[in-house]
């Protein structure tokens, strides 16, 4: 059960979540933002973003 629950939040809500708050991220910053997101939340992200503090 925990397995099915871990998939659905990383396969469906994180990006389908994340596209959604990403098409209002001008209304919300003001300004659209400068680095297109990726939805794998396992990765290293520091290692793919090396220009983010």
């Amino acid at each position: 059960m925990i397995s099915l629950l871990k998939f659905l939040y990383k396969e469906i809500w994180v990006p389908s979540f994340g596209r959604l708050l990403f098409m209002f991220a001008p209304l919300i910053e003001g300004k659209t933002p400068a680095i297109k997101p990726n939805y794998r939340i396992d990765d290293d992200f520091k290692s793919e973003n090396k220009t983010i503090n």
